[in-house]
């Protein structure tokens, strides 16, 4: 390489050291400039004193109390006591349809429990007479233990096996033959 070569590139770089330079120069005095201005402002903010403005409660009391006259005269003002009427109906006033509907659904009902208690009641009795019509052979065959009575039992003993009732006495009359 040559010398002027070399110096060229010197030069040149040179140069560009010093605009470096310059511009380092421009933005520190740019920065310097900045940090004063942010300081003043700093000063100035706390310089400010903020005060609220005073609060106006006059409408709100106004408001209020308006509310509450207006509240004060609706009390003043109620409706008069309502007289009730009590009144028995054997047809109603209004929806017919609805009335005869729940009128047909009890009377179905109520005939319906009638007749399940009136079947109730009748079975109930029949099986207390078979009962005590039994209950007085049992007796008098095992008190009296007469043998004509005895073959008589025999007898009927081939009727009570459908009977649920007599069943239970055939079996109570086969343990006490067993026991005998």
């Amino acid at each position: 390489m040559k010398k002027e070569d070399l110096e060229i590139i010197l030069s040149e770089q040179l140069e560009e050291i010093k605009q470096i330079r310059k511009t380092q120069e421009y933005f520190k005095k740019t920065m310097e400039s900045f940090a004063e201005n942010i300081y003043n402002f700093e000063d100035l903010i706390s310089d400010i004193s903020i005060e609220p403005p005073a609060v106006n409660l006059d409408t709100i009391h106004q408001i209020v109390n308006q509310n509450m006259n207006s509240i004060n005269h609706t009390i003043r003002n109620q409706p008069k006591e309502v007289i009730q009427e009590k009144r028995i109906l054997f047809y109603p006033e209004g929806d017919g349809r609805n009335f005869l509907k729940q009128l047909v659904k009890w009377l179905i009902f109520a005939s319906t429990a009638v007749l399940i208690c009136y079947y109730a009641l009748q079975f109930g009795f029949d099986t207390l007479k078979e009962r005590i019509k039994y209950k007085r052979i049992y007796d008098y065959i095992f008190y009296e233990q007469n043998d004509k009575v005895k073959s008589y039992l025999e007898e009927l003993k081939y009727d009570f096996e459908n009977d649920s009732i007599s069943k239970i006495r055939v079996k109570e009359i086969k343990e006490y033959k067993r026991i005998e």
